[in-house]
């Protein structure tokens, strides 16, 4: 059910935020898209949605230690990004400027996706110490 909640807020994340990117770029390029294109990059943000959702089980291995976990997460989140914003022509290899937006709102999203989860986490443990505690007062 966990891997189930996880994949599901990756791909909205994923959804929105590579039309994030993907407005930037465009934006910037003043470029059209037509529908086959619309289609093609919610497919490739799903894709990119179930890979980061699947990335992110690396937090569950607890013989790594806490900072490995994290670099290997980062690293791979932008190597699917990359992937997808190569498919989805996001960015213009020959133009770094593409690429160093690509990167940069990458980075912002990735803060604050950490700041969105950290928070839904924190409700749940407190929640659970809530419960816990009507509990143990329900017992005495």
């Amino acid at each position: 059910m966990r891997f189930l909640r996880t994949l599901i807020i990756s791909i909205l994340i994923s959804l929105s935020c590579s039309y994030i990117i993907m407005s930037s770029v465009v934006f910037t390029s003043n470029e059209v898209m037509n529908g086959q294109e619309l289609l093609k990059e919610v497919i490739i943000a799903i894709g990119l949605g179930i890979a980061i959702s699947i990335i992110s089980q690396i937090f569950e291995v607890e013989r790594i230690p806490f900072l490995g976990q994290l670099l290997l997460h980062i690293l791979g989140i932008l190597v699917c990004v990359f992937t997808a914003g190569y498919l989805g022509d996001w960015y213009d290899v020959s133009n770094v400027s593409t690429i160093i937006i690509v990167l940069v709102s990458t980075f912002v999203i990735y803060c604050g996706t950490w700041w969105i989860m950290k928070n839904i986490m924190k409700k749940d443990v407190d929640e659970l110490n809530k419960t816990i505690k009507k509990r143990r007062g329900e017992l005495k």
